[in-house]
């Protein structure tokens, strides 16, 4: 009896693979890569006659002296270490079989120079009291594996630097960018998907066919990016820099030979055909013959009970079921048909992972830190808020208009909730703004606010707000209110002084301070004197701050702190309207006006009760 394999058996057929040595396909990084504007030539030529001697740059006019375009072709096409019409593949056959990483040059959308590259341990202490911590959590759920915390925690200390990344979120605003981008990171994580399924299954064959579909992927995720990308018009260094790097290594030799191998091997195991013969309690694996298929006769007797069309084409490898003993052997017989294909997706198997390029993943990881802030805060601007590129400076004039809480934000609008914005405006020689007011009224939203903004900033992301001008901080810090502990054993005024001595030691002219509610703990004449004495070490610091008090009358203190109130509606003091404006404080009394007009003052209650 010959069966033709249908189903499960002939889906097998396309996860096989055996283990053979490495073939090397290395993809060095190219040193002679030609700048953005001499690339016409090299995008149309295709071999035969090169350009003529006439050509030239585009943007300058000029020629490079002493180099023609067939030894600029050259020294793009090759990679490093090889001469002049040699291959990778050529290098294969000489070497010791490997695979190795193509990158050497430093190409980045978060840092313009390697020695620039930097990520945080941990989390900055700022964090909590800014409500950023579940934010970033939020923004960062489902990218796990990228491990994108570190650089939400890091801020950059450059001007340059900030500009750098701003530049990348400017083009990734235009939606075509973002979803070519999105298109790759989508690419690598099947790629990786890939990876892990492999990993779990136990059959050599099959786990090899898994990864030889891992590599078709990637080839195909950087050579659809490198012709997109090459498409758009960009206006960073940053995407311009990985354009140009793309544009050299899919022209590679090497990454050429890798896509035509893994191509070619592919399709060879698609057209794989064999007959089983079961004999008794026995089986056979052949070529496929002519004799008779009584696979077919069985399925047109059973096509009455079928449910439904069958599919198209069979599923992807990566999502195959493992094996049974049976399959497994008749896979491997069939493998012992085709020895050299098999042979040949054991080499590409086993550099796979190795095959990877480390520009490109690195380059996969950074896409998602910005993509998953887009991501994070298109919910708000599809609710009417708006955000902005701020203008980042080292001066200490700052503005802010239509700014919010993008953590508070984000749970107002979850819930559909309308959300208040404020600005501040601290013009030069201001450094402190003293915001009070009645409870509830906004006062920690608007403080958070402000923190959070500069924050943002200093990442180079968007901030809330229609427009904003930002100090460059090395670090904001903060000192809310926090419950007593009872493991360190100090009372809520010593655990306050502790952490204001900790925070303005810390602190540098370059930083920004939220102090909030401080010292609320004990007396009002010990609460102003405290505060007083903190003031004035933040006054001598020179340092950017925000403080939330009931104690108005330190505004006093110094010129260089100036006023502001969060409001009320004024025909009815116990509604908030949540506004922050500069103004100086009345010194009224909110409590009393809300206990005046439900008549729960002293005197209202001694004339209704009759004292």
């Amino acid at each position: 009896m010959i069966f033709r394999p249908r189903g499960r058996i002939r889906h097998a057929c396309d996860v096989l693979r055996s283990d053979a040595t490495r073939i090397a396909v290395r993809l060095d990084a190219l040193k002679g890569r030609v700048p953005r504007s001499w690339r016409s030539p090299f995008r149309s030529w295709r071999g035969g006659e090169p350009p003529t001697a006439s050509w030239r740059c585009r943007s300058t006019g000029l020629r490079p002296e002493g180099m023609e375009f067939p030894a600029i072709a050259a020294r793009l096409m090759t990679p490093a270490g090889l001469e002049p019409g040699a291959s990778a593949m050529d290098e294969a056959t000489s070497t010791t079989p490997s695979f190795e990483p193509s990158s050497t040059v430093f190409v980045s959308l978060l840092w313009r120079a390697e020695a620039e590259a930097n990520e945080a341990a941990r989390a900055p202490d700022c964090f909590h009291d800014l409500a950023l911590e579940g934010f970033v959590a939020g923004l960062i759920a489902g990218r796990e594996q990228h491990t994108l915390a570190p650089l939400y925690w890091a801020p950059l200390i450059e001007i340059g630097a900030v500009h750098h990344r701003q530049a990348v979120v400017r083009d990734l605003l235009d939606d075509w960018i973002a979803r070519i981008c999105e298109a790759f990171t989508d690419a690598m994580q099947r790629v990786r998907d890939g990876f892990v399924q492999a990993d779990r299954h136990r059959h050599e064959l099959q786990k090899r066919r898994l990864l030889l579909a891992a590599l078709e992927r990637y080839c195909e995720g950087v050579s659809t990016l490198a012709d997109t990308l090459g498409r758009c018009s960009l206006s960073s260094s940053g995407l311009r820099a990985l354009d140009d790097f793309l544009f050299a290594l899919v022209r590679s030799d090497a990454f050429g030979a890798l896509r035509r191998e893994t191509e070619a091997v592919a399709a060879g195991l698609a057209a794989v055909r064999y007959d089983v013969k079961v004999y008794g309690g026995g089986l056979r694996v052949e070529r496929r013959g002519q004799g008779h298929d009584q696979g077919a006769e069985v399925e047109t007797l059973f096509a009455k009970f079928r449910q439904g069309a069958p599919a198209e084409r069979p599923p992807e490898p990566r999502d195959a079921p493992g094996l049974n003993s049976i399959e497994e052997v008749i896979l491997e017989f069939v493998a012992r048909l085709q020895p050299e294909l098999f042979d040949r997706m054991a080499v590409l198997a086993e550099g796979a992972r190795a095959a990877l390029d480390l520009t490109l993943c690195r380059i996969d990881r950074e896409f998602q830190f910005f993509l998953a802030y887009r991501d994070a805060i298109a919910p708000l601007r599809r609710a009417g808020l708006r955000f902005c590129l701020p203008t980042v400076t080292r001066e200490k004039a700052v503005s802010s208009r239509d700014g919010f809480d993008v953590a508070l934000a984000t749970r107002l609008v979850r819930e559909g909730t309308p959300v208040v914005t404020n600005g501040f405006d601290l013009a030069a020689g201001e450094r402190i703004l003293l915001v009070s007011g009645p409870n509830q009224g906004g006062k920690t939203t608007f403080a958070r606010a402000f923190g959070q903004m500069h924050h943002l900033a200093s990442l180079g992301l968007p901030v809330p707000g229609s427009a904003a001008t930002l100090h460059l901080a090395d670090a904001v810090f903060t000192h809310f209110e926090r419950e007593e502990s009872v493991v360190d054993q100090r009372s809520k005024l010593e655990d306050d002084l502790v952490r204001v001595r900790d925070l303005l030691g810390a602190a540098t002219p370059a930083s920004v301070i939220v102090l909030n509610e401080i010292f609320s703990s004990t007396t009002l004449d010990d609460a102003v004197f405290l505060a007083g004495e903190v003031l004035r070490r933040v006054v001598a610091l020179d340092v950017l701050c925000v403080l939330v008090t009931f104690l108005d009358e330190l505004v006093a203190l110094s010129p260089t702190i100036v006023s502001a109130v969060s409001t009320v509606v004024p025909d009815d003091p116990a509604r908030r309207t949540f506004e922050i404006v500069r103004r100086p404080a009345d010194g009224r009394s909110y409590a009393l006006a809300i206990a005046e007009k439900h008549r729960l003052t002293y005197a209202a209650l001694s004339d209704r009760l009759h004292f």
